[in-house]
């Protein structure tokens, strides 16, 4: 049996030791919101080195794809990629003299398979990795200044709004760390689209077939040890960022744009099984409809 005096201590305590474990939980969610934000920085700046060591490491008469990380397809094949992803749709978006930036250029790849495909267009490219960026600019933009620069794809706000005819994304926003970074970049390849234009995104891997890409990726199928033998002792790479259509119909209107298709690349023709990513990735087809203040 308590004493009277000791159970008025004890119920004193309470109230102290109550904000000694509201201090302690929040310590530890302080800890894990750390260790989320380190984790991130660490995933991006991992590929960033790797962006950095292809863009010195390319040779002269090397496939700017190579750089870009399509080890496992030929030129060719590259090519066709290209070709099917953009006419897939069923409808002609570029057209002569138009103006194209592509964000997350690389090397230019893109931008040069886009070139043949369509003609004359006037080509424009942003991207982090510096060394890259030296390549399309020689490669791509024949050292023409002011079309290829460095930059963050989430902020680009060097670049004035409608200032290009068409935007495009390829095979870059499963590199970003988070969902928030997808649509802070599609927001900006808005902003600089003219109204009319479009904006297509164009390979995105799809949260939906989150398991499948995974086992995919660590499978010995013959396009995964074609990619690995052609990375030149990059190692292990870090995860991709898995991304669900609904993040892309659900704010379309949110930074003025109309959805066209979202296309899976598994179901387009010409067949492009040759290419293993196309079993879970997709591409957004988008019109620039309005223009936000």
């Amino acid at each position: 049996m308590l004493l009277p005096g000791q159970a008025v201590t004890n119920w004193r305590v309470w109230p102290a030791l109550s904000v000694l474990l509201v201090v302690a939980l929040l310590a530890l969610l302080t800890s894990h919101l750390k260790q989320a934000a380190d984790l991130a920085a660490s995933s991006n700046n991992e590929w960033l080195t790797i962006w950095e060591t292809k863009g010195v490491s390319i040779g002269d008469n090397e496939p700017l794809h190579h750089a870009n990380g399509f080890n496992g397809i030929d030129l060719d094949q590259w090519n066709a990629l290209i070709s099917t992803i953009i006419k897939s749709e069923g409808r002609e978006r570029f057209k002569a003299n138009n103006s194209v930036i592509d964000f997350g250029c690389g090397a230019g790849a893109f931008l040069e398979a886009l070139g043949l495909l369509e003609g004359s267009l006037e080509l424009y490219g942003v991207d982090y990795s510096g060394p890259l960026v030296d390549v399309a600019r020689r490669r791509v933009g024949q050292d023409a200044p002011g079309h290829f620069w460095r930059g963050d794809v989430r902020d680009v706000g060097f670049l004035p709004s409608q200032e290009f005819d068409h935007a495009v994304s390829f095979s870059v926003f499963f590199y970003l760390d988070s969902l928030e970074d997808v649509l802070a970049a599609w927001a900006e390849m808005a902003r600089v689209t003219r109204v009319g234009g479009s904006v297509v995104v164009a390979e995105v891997s799809d949260k939906g077939m989150e398991q499948q890409a995974k086992q995919l990726r660590n499978s010995e199928s013959d396009y995964e040890k074609k990619k690995k033998e052609g990375q030149k002792g990059s190692g292990s790479v870090p995860d991709h960022l898995y991304i669900p259509k609904s993040l892309f119909l659900s704010n379309a209107k949110k930074v003025g744009l109309q959805i066209d298709a979202i296309l899976d690349e598994r179901e387009m023709t010409p067949d492009l099984s040759f290419y293993g990513p196309s079993n879970y990735r997709y591409t957004v087809y988008a019109t620039k409809v309005a223009t936000l203040q």
